[in-house]
């Protein structure tokens, strides 16, 4: 992370080994999940008002407000992350061709999983929607005139290097 006035380094995350692919911030809290080529995927804590006091501090004092808070082996190399928009889910993509989507709590719950590519998933997205399934109340122009009801849930959009996106 780098300040937009200065052009010096704040602090830097990455794996242990191999290339870093995939970073996403959680837009529910103070995290930064990390994956690549390690297998790993880590999610991170930053302490968010530490931004203003670093610029003051060298890089090796930021160090202090950054740490390691869970560490999940994926068992394979990874090459994207994006957290849902309440933070409770966090997709990975990897460089099979698979999708996962993970449930974070104290550990990492597997959701769902999907492996329709042969090529790397170079991107992964969930919709702008709502985390919690959204209720629609959908009237139809029924000769009773019942309500119904449909629950529609978020959309995952996954890219992949054999130039498709799969929409789930």
């Amino acid at each position: 992370v780098r300040t937009l006035e200065k052009t010096r380094l704040l602090f830097c995350l990455g794996s242990l080994a191999g290339e870093l692919w995939g970073m996403c911030p959680n837009p529910a809290g103070n995290e930064v999940a990390t994956a690549g080529e390690d297998g790993y995927l880590r999610i991170w804590l930053i302490d968010i008002n530490l931004l203003a006091v670093l610029m003051q501090y060298t890089q090796d004092n930021a160090h202090d407000r950054i740490s390691l808070k869970q560490s999940f082996n994926l068992h394979k190399q990874a090459r994207c992350c994006e957290y849902s928009n309440c933070g409770t889910l966090l997709a990975v993509g990897f460089k099979d061709g698979s999708a996962h989507v993970y449930s974070l709590n104290k550990t990492l719950e597997l959701k769902n999983e999907f492996h329709h590519r042969q090529e790397q998933i170079s991107d992964i997205k969930f919709s702008a929607g709502k985390c919690l399934h959204l209720r629609l109340n959908l009237y139809k122009l029924l000769a009773n005139s019942r309500r119904q009801q449909a629950t529609v849930s978020l959309v995952l959009a996954i890219g992949s290097h054999d130039n498709f996106v799969d929409i789930y």
